[in-house]
């Protein structure tokens, strides 16, 4: 067995697309080595600023040789055709089997293809890996027919100890690789693709992004407990980081505490977004009486790299923090090297950048509160919604009526309601959004609160956003819920009526996004919401000539938007586990859109399913659905009549002629109040009675109206759970 590495080592990789390139050179890979029929015992995947590298392990050193056989002409079919099948399989006649295939001799080839050394196979595995690499964007430079994300340098190719042979444009494959750009300028030279990491590490370089990760978060956790803060976890910037460095060195900086009179979000996203810094808060609300740490304006900066970390000067976070900690004016930066200084120069440096960018986000916030939301609220004018829709102060007419409209369900103060509506898009045309887009619905909150707006109203602006993903929370106090759910449905119906429904994977408005969010919102509140009823209000508000220029028609699009909105539920629900078939058959039967009890009755329904009872019965039902079907197609007619008690005759048919009745009684009060473990438990009583019937009866008596009779009671079993859902749409 052997070993293989290839490393594509190029000039600095957009941190955003490194994962998913080292995902689709690994998957490349895989498959072609697949498809040469060289089986392998693990993939590793590497992945830094300036190289992907994969790492295959157990290789055989040769391909298995491969028997294929190929059905020829007939024998004494004329010499052409003879001919022919000879040159497409390179074998004489001679060499051709005759084989009788029903009294008829066939000629046939058997080709026997002798597997390739290893490394030949290689070759054509990696150039086929790297032609049209699927890059999101990329460039050619010079006179190179080749394309990369950025220019490459250098191809590594090594099986066990020798170069594979592979040619990519101007470049040809070696065993070299390099080590960071400023700390190692010197090649390596690799005899075995197991020296790999540790050849790299020794020219600091951390090779292994799951370790780059780790190592960053270890030295910023080490340093924020240094200066007595705790680090503010960032998934998404650590995930970045660590794109950004080959060898991570963690300093610390500061800021004047003057700024930490802006909101933290502010804070955070200045720090985050621009500078790529983590932010730094308190661990704990200091107790009473209790001294904090020495507070300074501006504290040297601290290296943590690799090695032991050094003391640092302790900084303070603001001196009341909230409940989990509160931002602190300290904050930490990463590095792609240590620097002489323990990074002092780099961190003044940093420092200066990051107050210009505070003393924005604080003439913003001074600003933007002298004007009262109502007054931004009048400036909505001026923004675009969508050129078919119109604006945003429109769109906020139509979110405030909407709101009131969803208020008769959620039971709301209608008064709140209405002001947060009013409000809900009014930041949108201040300073410190136009800065900063991400902070829309929070900065709302905040100049709302500042203004003495209450707190529901202030908090509905913030949340009405809300979710904003998949991992987001919804909504939850009423007045939130009625703004949240009226924004979301007034962008979904309007942007559908203007033509902008989702195609395949495009969706640039994210209206699957918004349709699962109402379908959180309602679903996780238990909101009864008659959706088909709310969807035509919201339509409603927009004027005809939008349908007309799409060229739709009303009653199609509330099919459409419905159905859309089934495909996201069902979408949910395969994501908790709910089967498919389960799913289908409960939408299969049509006329429901309350979302609540479509859920509810799923959730039943697969559970009943997982019992005996349930697979048992729903065998009687595909039994029963299939003898009726079947005489109902023979006679062309159908037997959708009640089966008559009086021409019942064997005990067995009159016992699930009772037991049916029974279950009608049980169950269909239970289904109206929606207590569907109840029906259920009804429906479960038929399972003796059914299995009886089909051990006793002869449902194709000889005896026409008794025949017609039986066919009636086992169309009444189909009837019964067709109630309940399209069973004939479940697997089993």
């Amino acid at each position: 067995m052997a070993d293989f590495l290839l490393e594509m080592f190029s000039e600095e990789i957009p941190a955003r697309m490194q994962t998913a390139a080292i995902d689709d050179l690994a998957r490349r890979i895989e498959s072609a080595l697949s498809e040469a029929r060289l089986a392998f015992s693990g993939i590793e995947k590497f992945v830094t600023p300036r190289r992907l590298a994969v790492r295959v392990s157990g290789l055989p050193t040769q391909q298995p040789d491969l028997s294929s056989e190929r059905k020829g002409p007939k024998v004494g079919a004329p010499a052409g055709a003879v001919d022919g099948f000879c040159r497409s399989v390179g074998l004489t006649v001679e060499q051709l089997e005759q084989r009788d295939i029903k009294g008829e001799m066939f000629y046939f080839a058997v080709v026997e293809q002798k597997g390739q050394p290893t490394k030949a196979a290689l070759t054509g595995i990696v150039e086929g890996a790297l032609r049209d690499f699927p890059w999101p964007k990329s460039m050619r430079w010079g006179a190179h027919a080749m394309t990369w994300v950025r220019p490459l340098k250098n191809i590594c190719c090594l099986l066990e100890g020798e170069v594979v042979p592979v040619s990519f444009g101007h470049l040809t494959s070696n065993n070299i690789t390099y080590g960071h750009r400023f700390l190692s300028g010197e090649a390596i030279t690799l005899s075995h693709p197991r020296e790999y990491e540790a050849a790299l590490e020794k020219a600091h370089v951390i090779a292994d992004a799951a370790k780059r990760k780790a190592t960053i978060l270890n030295f910023a956790e080490e340093a924020a407990k240094r200066e007595g803060l705790a680090l503010r976890r960032d998934e998404r910037l650590l995930e970045e980081v660590t794109g950004l460095v080959e060898w991570p060195a963690v300093s610390t900086g500061g800021f004047e505490k003057e700024y930490l009179d802006l909101p933290p979000e502010v804070l955070v996203l200045e720090m985050r977004h621009h500078q790529k810094y983590f932010a730094l808060q308190s661990s704990r609300s200091p107790l009473a009486g209790e001294p904090n740490p020495a507070q300074a304006d501006l504290v040297g900066g601290a290296f943590a790299g690799a090695g032991a970390l050094p003391p640092t000067e302790t900084a303070d976070a603001v001196s009341t923090p909230p409940q989990g900690g509160s931002i602190s004016n300290r904050f930490l930066l990463v590095a792609n090297m240590p620097a002489r200084d323990g990074g002092k120069a780099i961190v003044h440096g940093n420092q200066r950048v990051l107050k210009a960018r505070l003393e924005d986000g604080k003439f913003y916030w001074n600003q933007d509160r002298q004007t009262p939301l109502a007054e931004w609220a009048k400036k909505l004018d001026g923004m675009l919604f969508h050129a078919k829709l119109g604006s945003m102060a429109e769109k906020a007419v139509r979110i405030q009526s909407l709101a009131l409209e969803l208020n008769n369900y959620v039971k709301a103060d209608a008064a709140k309601v209405g002001r947060a509506a009013q409000l809900a898009k009014a930041d949108l045309v201040t300073g410190m959004v136009g800065e900063f887009p991400e902070l829309q619905g929070v900065m709302g909150r905040y100049y709302a609160t500042a203004q003495g707006e209450d707190a529901d109203v202030a908090d509905a602006i913030r949340d009405h956003y809300k979710p904003a993903g998949a991992e987001d929370d919804v909504p939850t106090s009423k007045v939130a819920i009625c703004v949240s759910l009226a924004d979301k449905l007034d962008s979904l119906v309007g942007l559908f009526a203007a033509g902008e429904k989702p195609t395949g994977s495009k969706d640039p408005f994210a209206l699957r996004r918004a349709a699962l969010g109402i379908i959180r919102i309602v679903l996780e509140n238990n909101l009864r919401l008659p959706l088909m009823q709310v969807l035509g209000t919201t339509l409603s508000a927009y004027s005809a000539s939008v349908l007309e220029k799409s060229g739709q028609k009303k009653d199609a699009l509330l099919t459409d938007l419905l159905a859309f909105f089934a495909d996201r539920l069902k979408v949910m629900l395969k994501d908790q586990g709910v089967r498919h078939d389960v799913i289908t058959a409960v939408f299969e039967q049509g006329g429901e859109d309350d979302l609540v009890r479509l859920v509810a009755r799923a959730k039943a329904l697969q559970e009943f399913l997982g019992t005996e009872d349930g697979a048992n019965l729903l065998t009687a039902y595909k039994r029963a659905s299939n003898i009726v079907a079947k005489e109902e197609k023979k006679d062309g007619k159908t037997y959708h009549a009640a089966a008559q008690q009086e021409m019942l005759q064997q005990d067995d048919e009159k016992a699930l002629f009772e037991a049916l009745a029974t279950c009608r009684a049980a169950m269909e009060p239970a289904m109206q109040a929606e207590r569907y473990g109840d029906a259920m438990k009804a429906v479960a009583a038929l399972r003796v009675p059914v299995d009886t019937f089909f051990d006793k009866v002869t449902v194709n008596a000889d005896d026409a109206a008794l025949r017609i009779n039986r066919l009636s009671l086992l169309s009444a079993i189909r009837s019964m759970l067709d109630t309940v859902a399209s069973f004939e749409k479940i697997e089993g």
